[in-house]
C-alpha cells in the first residue's frame, strides 16, 4: 500500500528514484493509529543523482480505512530528509550517532513524526544491567531530526520521556522484542532459578507472536501468556506501553492467537485466505480476537471474530466490519450473553449514523478527474475537482450515484475536517448539484 502512494512523486519529477524503506512504525498521529515509513534510493546510481536533495517525504498508512498518502515535506514547509539508515557516508544515521555519541549502545532506530509532521529518528539508548552483556534495558533515547541539514540531535533520559508533556507524541521507545524478552525473564525467574528448572511453579512465557493496540494516545504491545509446557491455551494477556514500559496483565483462559487464526482460516478454506495476526478487542465484556482475512495479494477480503474463551464455538466471518460485528453480537445473544452494542447504529466506517452532513465541511465544483480502485472487495472512487490537487475518496456503497459520475459533472462533497496538507480526504457524501 505504501508503494502505491509513490505515484505522487510524479509531480516533483522523482518517479522511479525511490522505493519505500522497509520499516513501518505504528504510531498514534493526531488521534489515529497509522504506520509511517520513509524512503530509500532505488539503487546506487539514483543515490548519486538525488543525494544532494535527500528524501522528499514519507508515507502515512491509515490503519482503520486503509488509505495511504505520501507527505511531501516541501508542501508542509519543511526540508527534505537528510539522515537515514538508507543514506551513505556522513548522513548514514548509524555513523552520525557514533560520531556524536561514541560511548552509547543503541537499539535499532525507529521512524516517527510529531503532531506537526516533522520527521524524527528515535534511537533508544541501551544499558547492560548485568555484567558486560546481560540485562539489556533502555535508559534514554536520542532524537535525531531527520530533515535537519546538520542532523540536530537531543538526548532525553527515560524519566524525561515518561513525564515531559512535550514528548507525549513519542510512541515507541521500547521495542516489542525487548519487552517480550524482559517479560519472559520475569515469568521464568520470578520464583528463583532452581524453580525455573525443577518445580516450575508459576512459571510462564509469552505466546509465539505479538501485535499492537492504540490506547490513550500511546501504543501498547500485547501478547498472550501461557505455561511453559506445550499446551495450546493461554492464562491471560499482557499489555505493555512502548513509551513508559507500564504493563497490565489481564487474566483470562482460552485459545492462543495461532489457534484462533487456524479457526478463521478453516472457515474460508475454499478461498485460501490467510489470517493476519489478531488484535485483542473487548466486545460487550467478551475478550475477542479480531483479524483480517487476506488473499494472495495481501488485500483484506473478509474479517473474522473469534471468542477467546470459547474459540471452537463462538466465531464468525463477515464481508466487512459491520457484518462481522452484527453476526458476532447475534451469536453472543444466542448463547445468553448480554451485549451492549447496537450494530444498527453503526455504519461501515465505524461512525454513528446520527452524524448528519450538516456537521461536515462541504466543497462544490466540477469533476476534473475520477479514478476507482477495489479495496477489501469493494469499489472506492477518487474524485478531484477543478482547481484542486486534493482527491476525495468514497465507497460506492455509501454513494451509489458516484458510479455514474463523469468528468465535468457538478458535485457537492461533504467531509470531516482534514489536515490542510492532506492530498487524500475521505468523503461522507457525494451529490450531484
Amino acid at each position: 500500500m505504501a508503494s502505491r502512494a509513490l505515484s505522487d512523486l510524479e509531480k516533483i519529477g522523482k518517479v522511479s528514484q525511490f522505493t519505500v524503506y522497509p520499516l513501518y512504525t505504528q504510531i498514534n498521529y493526531r488521534g489515529k493509529p497509522v504506520r509511517v515509513s520513509t524512503l530509500q534510493y532505488a539503487n546506487l546510481i539514483k543515490w548519486f543523482t538525488n543525494r544532494s536533495d535527500g528524501f522528499p517525504g514519507y508515507t502515512i498508512i491509515d490503519m482503520a480505512d486503509q488509505t495511504t498518502r505520501f507527505v511531501e515535506l516541501k508542501e508542509i514547509g519543511q526540508d527534505n530528509i537528510k539522515y537515514s539508515p538508507a543514506e551513505h557516508f556522513g548522513r548514514l544515521l548509524k555513523r552520525h550517532l557514533r560520531f556524536n555519541y561514541p560511548t552509547y549502545i543503541f537499539s535499532d532506530p525507529t521512524f516517527e513524526i510529531d503532531d506537526d509532521g516533522t520527521p524524527y529518528w528515535i534511537c533508544a539508548r541501551l544499558d547492560k544491567t548485568i555484567g558486560l552483556f546481560g540485562g539489556t534495558d533502555v535508559v534514554g533515547a536520542v532524537f535525531v531530526r531527520a530533515n535537519d541539514s546538520s542532523g540536530t540531535s537531543t538526548y532525553y533520559t527515560l524519566d524525561e520521556l515518561k513525564n515531559k508533556p512535550e514528548l507525549q507524541w513519542v510512541d515507541r521507545i521500547f521495542s516489542a522484542d525487548l519487552l517480550v524478552e524482559q517479560y519472559n525473564y520475569y515469568g521464568k525467574y520470578q520464583n528463583g532459578f532452581w524453580n525455573s528448572v525443577l518445580g516450575q511453579k508459576d512459571v510462564f512465557a509469552t505466546t509465539e507472536g505479538y501485535s499492537y493496540i492504540a490506547k490513550d494516545d500511546d501504543v501498547y504491545m500485547y501478547t498472550g501468556v501461557t505455561s511453559v509446557t506445550s499446551d495450546q491455551s493461554i492464562t491471560g494477556f499482557v499489555l505493555i506501553n512502548q513509551r513508559t514500559k507500564a504493563s497490565t496483565f489481564y487474566r483470562v483462559s482460552g485459545a492462543k492467537e495461532h489457534s484462533a487464526m487456524a479457526v478463521a482460516e478453516g472457515k474460508v478454506k475454499d478461498k485460501a485466505y490467510v489470517a493476519s495476526f489478531p488484535l485483542l478487542i473487548n466486545v460487550s465484556g467478551e475478550p475477542t480476537y479480531f483479524m483480517a482475512l487476506k488473499d494472495n495479494d495481501n488485500v483484506n477480503q473478509q474479517f473474522a471474530m473469534v471468542n477467546v474463551k470459547n474459540f471452537n464455538k463462538l466465531f464468525v466471518v463477515g464481508e466487512n466490519l459491520t457484518d462481522c460485528l452484527r453476526q458476532y453480537n447475534a451469536l453472543l445473544v444466542a448463547e445468553g450473553i448480554s451485549v451492549d452494542i447496537n450494530v444498527e447504529d453503526i455504519d461501515e466506517t465505524g461512525k454513528d449514523k446520527d452524524n448528519t452532513p450538516d456537521e461536515f465541511e462541504k466543497v462544490q465544483g466540477k469533476v476534473a478527474e475520477i479514478k476507482s480502485a477495489v479495496l477489501s472487495g469493494e469499489s472506492h472512487y477518487y474524485i478531484r475537482l477543478e482547481g484542486s490537487a486534493v482527491y476525495y475518496t468514497i465507497a460506492a456503497s455509501k454513494a451509489p450515484e458516484v458510479v455514474i459520475l463523469n468528468v465535468g459533472d457538478d458535485v457537492e462533497i461533504s467531509f470531516n475536517k482534514a489536515d490542510e496538507s492532506a492530498r487524500l480526504i475521505k468523503a461522507n457524501t457525494v451529490k450531484f448539484e
